[in-house]
């Protein structure tokens, strides 16, 4: 079974300075190290394909375990002035491994390549956000 999706999000004005946006890490761009970029908009747009491992099943009663794995393209960029172009975008493409573990929820492992840098970036996190 393969899932695919395209997620954008564009935030166009002032953000108080506690909601300052970061372009890099688990929940921005992956290729990217985390880190604070602070601007008035903010840009973000991720394209994966998601496919079973290991379908989520129940093993114990309300124990449920799984395993999925995916390949991604991310790309964003935040900014103060005028819209940069697209040729400043910070951009990469990763794989990523999910597993729905008990009491944990979905862990999601990324491995993303940093185009610039010419390394693969890692991050660990969980799946509450996307």
């Amino acid at each position: 079974r393969l899932t695919g999706g395209v997620r954008v999000v564009y935030n166009s004005g002032r953000l108080p300075r506690y909601r300052s946006r970061y372009n890099g890490g688990s929940w921005a761009v992956r290729s990217y190290q985390a880190g604070w970029r602070p601007g008035r908009n903010f840009l973000l747009t991720s394209v994966g394909i998601r496919f079973d491992i290991l379908e989520q099943r129940e093993i114990y009663p309300h124990l449920d375990i799984g395993l999925a794995g995916g390949v991604f393209f991310d790309a964003g960029k935040t900014w103060d002035d005028a819209f940069p172009g697209f040729d400043r975008l910070e951009s990469g493409p990763g794989i990523e491994l999910l597993m729905f573990a008990p009491l944990i929820g979905m862990a999601r492992m990324d491995a993303g390549y940093n185009p610039v840098r010419q390394e693969f970036v890692f991050h660990v996190s969980n799946e509450l956000r996307f």
